[in-house]
């Protein structure tokens, strides 16, 4: 993930990020992704950190049973 965030990727695409990390490693990789969202597409898969998310992306989608529909 550090090797992702290096390179400044046009889009990142990440999957779970904040599985198996603590409160404040998991707080400082969302600020993270949020600066990088400024100047990138990033795109998170996760069952975590939902409301956080919310609170920092401008669009957040939920895929439930195949179905594709927008939170935020």
């Amino acid at each position: 993930m550090v090797r992702a965030l290096a390179l400044k990727p046009k889009v990142l695409i990440v999957d779970e990020p904040f599985n198996h990390l603590d409160s404040d490693r998991a707080r400082t990789l969302m600020e993270d992704l949020v600066a990088m969202a400024g100047s990138s597409i990033v795109i998170v898969a996760t069952h975590y950190a939902v409301r956080e998310l919310r609170d920092n992306a401008k669009e957040v989608y939920e895929l439930t049973a195949g179905s594709l529909r927008k939170l935020a």
